[in-house]
């Protein structure tokens, strides 16, 4: 049964984390410019839709 859960359960979700995780890597530069940058666009792109939604 623990097999069973771990080859269809566990495994397959470990392999999704990995790949968010190694797409999250790309994004992480290390440049704390970069990181403002994806914030302020980020928080544009949230006072568009709410704008668009009011």
């Amino acid at each position: 049964m623990i097999e069973v859960v771990e080859t269809y359960l566990y495994r397959p979700a470990f392999r999704l984390v990995a790949v968010i995780a190694a797409a999250a890597k790309r994004l992480q530069s290390g440049r704390l410019d970069a990181y403002l940058l994806y914030m302020l666009i980020a928080l544009v792109a949230v006072i568009a839709v709410v704008t668009a939604l009011a």
